[in-house]
């Protein structure tokens, strides 16, 4: 697309990219190619190369092709001084590369894509089964990040996936290092047998056979139930790296800024892929006096929607939420998540499993039958249990008799 808007004649393009050196320009009819950067705008005749003394700032290289009577074809490094930009002949043409810019009436603003599985192999410089193998799971990452990976991954003979978590950094992305599988989540039984089900796209490839790409799931239901739980076990069951977004951190005072961060963490979030990425308390986020009167809010929200029905990324988000009251109807609806999921308060079958499993991992046996006709949520097990462990350590006596202050409700 680049190089048609060049070829077609367009005055002025703004391309938004990290990764500039990727980048081939066409051959032009202009009078001249040019390339500006800190060290002023040079330019080429044939093989020839000169430059234009005091151009070294972009304001001094835009007043000079403003004036010139020669029809320039440059590449400018960096953010325009948009002011001087109406005083520039439609007769050059101007393609600006830098990672933002802002809306500016007459020019073309484009993102570069990102890079494919064959720019991978060849920044790689191997054609092995090793190499190819991580060229698929490098989608999303910058060349050079891809290219460290691989190079770590191939020294340590280890998984690239493994160690593309140590290459994708981001301020808006933490890890999650979580050791919890299915087996430490009492109840979620439907749900648990539906990601199993759906995992198979992002583990071995059953996109190829015309799986349909399942994009996440909301957890929605009363606090303590385990939804945080649940989220915390999706890495490990699917064997691929969790990150937890801080959607906090895009919110900001200054007009523009907030539209800005969030389409930088969504960028930040396609560089993880293959992942699962996990949002905590969604409907926190869409709660609050005057939130929804908030520009800004409305517009981080319309880019969060976009990406979220649009992205081709293979990105599961896990999402949170004590419930759907304060959500945007527009977030919830189909299209957005693959399913909206209920995590309804534990009957006393699930109990009796919560009970199990945290007792089995302070090496109780005991008939949790009886411990669970009480009705509590798994958070509350948990602290119970965890509250038989500290008494019976602080009183040195067995773990099993303190159990019976459970059996009495105390």
């Amino acid at each position: 697309m680049i190089n048609d808007l060049i070829q077609s004649g367009v005055s002025l393009i703004f391309i938004e990219t990290d990764e500039p050196q990727r980048i081939d320009f066409p051959e032009t009819d202009h009078d001249f190619m040019a390339v500006w950067d800190k060290r002023g705008i040079t330019y080429w005749i044939g093989a020839e190369r000169s430059k234009i003394p005091s151009t070294t700032t972009m304001e001094a290289a835009l007043n000079y092709l403003s004036v010139t009577t020669k029809k320039y074809f440059v590449v400018l490094y960096g953010e325009p001084d948009y002011d001087l930009l109406k005083n520039i002949s439609d007769k050059h043409t101007l393609v600006f590369v830098n990672a933002e810019f802002r809306e500016y009436a007459g020019a073309v603003k484009v993102s570069l894509s990102l890079p494919e599985k064959a720019d991978y192999l060849k920044a790689f410089k191997a054609k092995t089964k090793f190499a190819k193998d991580c060229a698929e799971k490098a989608v999303g990452m910058k060349i050079k990040d891809a290219v460290n990976c691989y190079k770590y991954a191939k020294y340590m003979q280890t998984d690239f996936i493994t160690n593309k978590k140590l290459f994708t950094k981001s301020s808006y992305l933490d890890i999650v290092e979580s050791k919890n599988t299915f087996k430490d989540l009492g109840g979620f039984e439907e749900f648990k047998e539906w990601f199993d089900e759906i995992k198979v796209w992002y583990t071995i490839g059953a996109k190829e056979f015309g799986f349909p790409r399942q994009k996440g799931v909301l957890l929605y239901g009363p606090s303590g139930v385990g939804k945080s739980l649940c989220a915390s076990c999706l890495g490990n069951e699917a064997g691929l790296p969790l990150y937890k977004f801080d959607f906090t951190k895009v919110y900001d005072q200054y007009v523009g800024e907030s539209e800005s961060r969030i389409r930088q963490a969504l960028k930040d979030i396609e560089k993880t892929a293959p992942s699962i990425i996990w949002i905590e308390e969604i409907g926190r986020l869409f709660a609050g006096e005057g939130i929804q009167s908030n520009i800004a809010h409305h517009q981080v929200l319309a880019i969060l929607l976009e990406w979220m029905q649009e992205h081709d990324k293979d990105i599961f988000i896990v999402a949170t939420a004590n419930g759907v009251k304060n959500i945007p109807k527009e977030l919830i609806r189909p299209g957005r998540f693959s399913k909206n999921y209920l995590a309804e308060m534990p009957n006393k079958e699930t109990r009796e499993k919560i009970f199990d499993i945290y007792l089995n991992k302070i090496g109780i046996e005991y008939d949790s039958n009886i411990l669970a006709e009480q009705k509590r949520t798994g958070a509350e097990i948990e602290a119970k249990v965890q509250e038989i462990v500290i008494e019976a350590y602080n009183k040195k006596v067995a773990k099993e008799s303190i159990l019976n202050r459970l059996i009495k409700g105390e």
